[in-house]
């Protein structure tokens, strides 16, 4: 079922408002204690323009797709990968005293969507494109890890943090697998679904008087 993308409306507004007035109190930083809530705020808030451009224009695109064919998986992937990027970047990356961004949550919905896609193939050829599109986000992922810069955004004031890529991606592709999320909208059917509807339906024997 196709819904108006209303979460990827709102939450790209506010990601928009948040810069407008100041992101910082709003980021993960090191230095705030007692403030778990900006695990889950860090993600709306960007270092500069360039920086909410670029994750924004990624967001709406993918976030607008996953939530039409399902709100309820997207909200799944945003508040897992918020929360597992956040973690991740707590535990695994002590040197980075502040933290925020869309860009671990795009790759999570960039995942998300090459899954689905992947699903919703009918022929072998059609899941070249979704293993493609997986295939490029593992080699930008590698290609941060590598060099410790950015593919798209111009970070002058801040560095790219890979780890929350690859967290992210992890975390979309996972719950896209387990939720059944396709290109089209309806879940993936089940193995004993698949496997009545080859061998077709079954008749009743009729009764003769």
């Amino acid at each position: 079922m196709n819904r108006v993308p209303l979460l990827t409306a709102g939450l790209s507004a506010a990601a928009i408002a948040i810069y407008a007035i100041g992101g910082d109190p709003l980021a993960l930083e090191r230095g705030a204690g007692g403030c778990e809530w900006r695990w889950l705020t860090a993600h709306l808030a960007h270092f500069d323009a360039n920086h909410l451009v670029w994750d924004l224009a990624v967001f709406a695109v993918l976030g607008a797709w996953v939530e039409s064919t399902s709100r309820r998986t997207f909200s799944l992937i945003f508040l897992a990968s918020a929360a597992a990027i956040s973690a991740a970047v707590w535990f695994l990356a002590p040197e980075l005293s502040s933290y925020r961004g869309l860009s671990g949550i795009d790759s999570a919905l960039a995942a998300a969507v090459a899954v689905g896609l992947y699903r919703n193939a009918s022929k072998p050829a059609e899941r070249w494109l979704p293993l493609g599109l997986l295939a490029a986000l593992a080699g930008k992922i590698a290609w941060e890890f590598g060099t410790g810069g950015t593919l798209f955004v111009n970070a002058e004031s801040y560095v790219g943090v890979p780890l929350a890529h690859l967290v992210g991606a992890l975390v979309g592709g996972l719950l896209a697998a387990l939720s059944g999320i396709n290109a089209s909208g309806v879940s993936a059917p089940s193995a004993s679904a698949r496997g009545r509807s080859a061998a077709g339906p079954i008749r009743r024997p009729s009764l003769q008087r």
